[in-house]
């Protein structure tokens, strides 16, 4: 790469909206953000790497974006569960 030059990555993301448990990307990664898009209502969102967890989260109302930009190495992960699911968006690399 020449002197002065630089690369940006995009990131990817994956948008949920119901209970489930799903694995975003297997191996090492970054966790960039998570948009709260809906709250929903006694929702949690549980973010993991592998067997350790990154965040837990029960969004509310008024709750925008959460900045982590903090790497992964064994997969990133996210639960959802409770009564009436929310909408998050998860930025990853």
């Amino acid at each position: 790469m020449a002197q002065g030059s630089s690369v940006s990555y995009a990131n990817s993301y994956t948008n949920i909206s119901t209970n489930t448990t799903i694995t975003i990307k297997t191996g090492a990664g970054i966790l960039h953000s998570i948009a709260i898009n809906t709250p929903g209502a006694s929702w949690t969102v549980t973010v993991s790497d592998g067997a350790n967890t990154i965040a837990v989260i029960t969004p509310s109302a008024g709750q925008d974006s959460m900045i982590y930009d903090c790497a992964f190495l064994s997969g990133l992960s996210v639960t959802t569960a409770g009564t009436t699911p929310g909408n998050v968006t998860v930025n990853w690399q």
